[in-house]
């Protein structure tokens, strides 16, 4: 029985050859360098310090893993302590923290003079930036009545209808308590208004809109380690991108519902496109590392009549087959969303201290 012989060709035996040998190399300085971070611990224990940052110097840019690193530069802020060296001590620990700002202190293991002077600087995330998303309910508030019917005796009401919304978000650290924040959102509402027509008609008005918002408030949050309450109040500016919905009439002589033609209110010039709103909420980060995940349940108030006054019977088809004249109102809107928060951490020198 022959055996196969199987041939590599030589362009492709460089590549393995060059992919293999890199491999070998990054993988024995990772484990030198592990070596390296194992020595100067030992050195450490003993009391030898004289030759830890020479030993760890070659591997701080990149022959260490991340973890590593953060042990290497802990291990020098230890080491430039027991030296006496107040001056490498605090520039070790700005290092140190700049590669860990989250870092907790163990009462039980780190030194007390560690803690001292860790307690000497100041670490907060004084910029924040992430993104959230989540669903939300509309309700509008009907501040005049208009139409064919004897609008005195209008029984008229509106559903709940889902929406949803995302957007970005940013936040400015005022101080530990109190946050600004602004975001930029798009945002679906859909709300659906029943009322009765000449008593023998029911008329259903849906309407779906996509406004882009900006809302802006000052955020109070809690202290805690995971997990932060906060309350927050504001307000938005909201610009309505379109609205388009139609209209169901269903009369007691009538077999099946009529239903018109999906209808532009913004095209056809019923909706102003500006809305002003108040906004409030509540709601809790929870702290994952440097980051955040984000709950966020808010309130949102508008008050500018949403519909214009001139165009109001501009819709001869609407009007006198569905017997539909705009009514003024104002938008109101429930939401919750979840999101997540990058942290972009400063750390600060709050006070000369010495052990």
């Amino acid at each position: 029985m022959k055996q196969r012989v199987v041939k590599l060709d030589n362009k492709f035996i460089i590549p393995i050859l060059f992919i293999l040998c890199f491999s070998l190399e990054v993988k024995a300085q990772e484990t030198t360098c592990s070596q390296q971070l194992r020595r100067a611990q030992e050195l450490y224990d003993i009391g030898h310090f004289k030759d830890i940052p020479l030993l760890l110097e070659d591997c701080m840019n990149g022959g260490f893993t991340k973890e590593e690193k953060v042990q290497a530069l802990k291990l020098l802020v230890l080491t430039d302590i027991f030296k006496d060296d107040w001056y490498e001590a605090d520039t070790s620990m700005m290092k140190f923290l700049h590669a860990k700002p989250d870092y907790e202190i163990n009462e039980d293991f780190d030194p007390s003079e560690f803690i001292n002077l860790y307690n000497s600087f100041k670490t907060w995330p004084a910029f924040s930036i992430g993104f959230k998303g989540g669903s939300n309910i509309s309700t509008i508030n009907i501040t005049e009545l208009y139409g064919v019917d004897n609008t005195i005796a209008d029984s008229s009401n509106s559903s709940i209808n889902l929406g949803f919304q995302f957007g970005v978000v940013g936040e400015y650290m005022i101080n530990e308590s109190f946050q600004a924040f602004a975001e930029i959102q798009f945002i679906q509402n859909r709300f659906t208004k029943t009322s009765s027509l000449f008593d023998f008609n029911v008329q259903e008005v849906k309407e779906n809109q996509s406004w882009i918002g900006l809302p802006i408030g000052v955020r109070y949050t809690l202290k805690g380690k995971k997990v932060r309450p906060f309350l927050y109040l504001g307000g938005d500016i909201s610009y309505l991108l379109s609205s388009v919905g139609n209209v169901t009439r269903v009369g007691s002589f009538e077999t099946r519902p009529i239903i018109s033609p999906n209808f532009d209110y913004v095209e056809s010039g019923v909706r102003n496109r500006l809305n002003i709103s108040a906004i409030g909420g509540f709601g809790v980060k929870i702290k994952t590392g440097i980051h955040n995940i984000l709950i966020d349940v808010r309130g949102q108030k508008g008050f500018p009549n949403l519909s214009t006054v001139d165009n109001r019977y501009g819709d001869r088809e609407l009007l006198y087959r569905f017997g539909y004249v705009d009514d003024d109102f104002q938008l109101n809107v429930f939401s919750v969303s979840v999101g997540y928060i990058y942290s972009i951490y400063k750390v600060k020198k709050i006070k000369d201290k010495k052990l």
